[in-house]
């Protein structure tokens, strides 16, 4: 069987300093292995340059070194942290994901994303707090607030646009960052 990797997983790139930073975000965590054992530099190599001349992943090293590892066992996407803390190695992180045991994933739609949560992930006690936008609601692209004269990691206002799809709206929704679900 043959897939396109935007049909398994969510793809977001950037520059970290030296290095390019391709991110594969795997819908679910059953795809996890499977996209790291078939995404190689090779393939990626082979595929970028039938449409860019020259792709590099380590841009301070020698040779093509492409990293994948699983950084939370969750599904995610839209990732976002304290921008005060954008050149630190950050502890918090948030993102639009779901959690299938408790409320199922939404169909790819028109509107919004298949999610149903936002989640917040502490890299420091490996916990994931999550907020869950209600049935057939897909939240958008989280963004920060800081509280006034904080200067806590994480302690912001959390915003998001959640689309109510069944209602044909959208809602902006107001959340303290570090406790989603209350």
């Amino acid at each position: 069987m043959q897939a396109t990797l935007r049909s398994v997983a969510h793809v977001r790139s950037g520059d970290k300093g030296d290095t390019a930073c391709i991110s594969m975000i795997a819908y679910s965590p059953e795809l996890y292995d499977l996209i790291r054992e078939q995404l190689t530099a090779e393939r990626l190599r082979a595929f970028y340059t039938s449409w860019c001349r020259w792709c590099a992943f380590d841009l301070g090293g020698v040779g093509d070194r492409v990293e994948i590892c699983r950084f939370i066992d969750h599904i995610g996407e839209m990732p976002v942290i304290d921008p005060r803390f954008a050149m630190r190695k950050p502890r918090h992180f948030w993102f639009g994901t779901n959690s299938p045991k408790q409320w199922p994933m939404l169909p790819f739609g028109p509107i919004g994303p298949p999610f149903t949560c936002l989640g917040h992930f502490d890299k420091e006690t490996g916990k994931v707090d999550l907020f869950y936008a209600g049935p057939d609601s897909a939240p958008e692209e989280p963004c920060f607030v800081p509280r006034r004269n904080s200067t806590q990691e994480g302690d912001n206002w959390l915003l998001s646009v959640v689309v109510r799809r069944a209602e044909n709206r959208a809602d902006l929704v107001i959340l303290d960052a570090r406790r989603l679900s209350d």
